[in-house]
Order: structure tokens, then C-alpha cells, then sequence
């Protein structure tokens, strides 16, 4: 690896970076544990080729393995420029979160759930995210979004968001209707006492009543 990397060196000094010979020039630097050199070197090539997508894919790697993660991430966004895809965008969500890119989180979060790529949690986060911003419209959207992409995760945390959203929204009728949902699957009377409470807070005695109700008869055994 030595006198390759010497017969490397001497013709990358004397020429041009090009397509053909950067693989492989890359690859002998990692053999060699000079990750730096590496990059420095495709580094080089990118900024000849700036729209050469495998480049700035390598160069992506060699950033993450030589723990580069500012220079990592504005590398993903260029590629994102380049060759727009989902599984970027993902990435791309979690990192600026990671580094505390909440405005940039925020607006990737948006297009990930709005294109319909977004986990489950996406979803809540960005329901909780229109809520905090007094966006209760589009907060109960994702979340009625949420529910019927992804059912089985949709539970109580996610119910109570989705009952004060529509108790604050005047919709009261939606609310039980959907606590209730939430109810017909429990067999304890916590749940219930957690909703009834939720209700009576915001003025509405009857319907915490109503929530009780079911449950009197397991309380008076309790």
C-alpha cells in the first residue's frame, strides 16, 4: 500500500481528480487508516464535480467515519439539492433534531409527515408541534392522520392531545366519541377517571359524568 500510495500521490499531484481514479485513490487512503487524506482528497474532487452525486455520497461516508458530523450533515443537504429523496429527508429531520436544528427540524418534520413518509411518531411530533403554536386545526389533522395510518400506536397520550384539542375547538361531541373509542378496549376505570378529569377541567361535568357512568359499578367493588 506504500508504493501505491507514492505512485497515487505523484499522479493525483500531476493531474486531475477524475471518476476513474478517485474510488480508487479513496480506497487506498482507508486502507492505509488515513481517513483525513481520504476526504481531503474527495473533498477535492467535489468541488471539481460538485453535481456528481456518488461523490458526495462517498464523501458522506468518509465524513461520518472520521466523525465529522457538521460537515456530514451540510454534505446530506447538498445530496438532498441533488438527488431529492425520502430516505434523505428522514435522515435529515433526525439530525437537525440531534443537533438542535429545531426551525430546520420543524420545517423537514412538516414535509416528511406531509409527504406521507413520517413514522408514527412524526406524526405526534408535529401534531404536539401545531398544538404548541396554537395550530389546532392541523394539529388534530395529523393526529386523525396518525390514527388511521397507524392505529396500534395511537394510544392514551395520543387520545388525551386529540380530546383537548377538540374540546377546545368547540367540538365536545368528537372528543367523547373518541375517548370512548379509547374506553371500549380498557377494563379498568384509571383511563376513565384520567378522562372524566380531563373533561371536567375544561367545564364539562356532564360529559365527565358520562364517562364515569360504565365504570360506577367497578368502583363501588374498589
Amino acid at each position: 500500500y506504500e508504493a501505491a500510495r507514492r505512485i497515487l500521490e505523484k499522479e493525483l499531484t500531476a493531474g486531475e481528480v477524475t471518476p476513474s481514479n478517485i474510488h480508487y485513490a479513496a480506497n487506498t487512503y482507508l486502507r492505509l487508516g488515513e481517513t483525513d487524506r481520504a476526504a481531503a482528497l474527495v473533498e477535492r474532487y467535489v468541488r471539481a464535480h460538485p453535481d456528481d452525486i456518488a461523490g458526495r455520497r462517498m464523501l458522506g461516508r468518509l465524513y461520518k467515519e472520521a466523525g465529522k458530523p457538521s460537515l456530514f450533515l451540510q454534505n446530506l443537504e447538498h445530496i438532498e439539492q441533488l438527488a431529492p429523496s425520502a430516505k434523505t429527508r428522514v435522515l435529515l429531520k433526525d439530525l437537525y433534531y440531534e443537533r438542535g436544528l429545531y426551525k430546520r427540524w420543524a420545517a423537514m418534520l412538516k414535509r416528511v409527515v406531509v409527504d406521507g413518509d413520517g413514522s408514527p411518531q412524526d406524526y405526534f411530533n408535529l401534531a404536539q408541534l401545531m398544538a404548541a403554536q396554537g395550530k389546532k386545526q392541523e394539529a388534530v389533522r395529523y393526529l386523525l392522520a396518525m390514527r388511521g395510518r397507524a392505529p396500534k400506536a395511537f394510544g392514551l397520550n395520543q387520545f388525551a392531545l386529540l380530546a383537548i384539542l377538540q374540546i377546545d375547538l368547540g367540538d365536545q361531541k368528537a372528543a367523547l366519541a373518541a375517548v370512548r373509542d379509547y374506553l371500549a378496549s380498557k377494563t379498568t376505570a384509571g383511563d376513565a377517571l384520567y378522562f372524566a378529569d380531563l373533561f371536567q377541567r375544561r367545564g364539562h361535568v356532564d360529559a365527565a359524568l358520562d364517562i364515569l357512568l360504565p365504570y360506577a359499578a367497578q368502583a363501588r367493588t374498589n
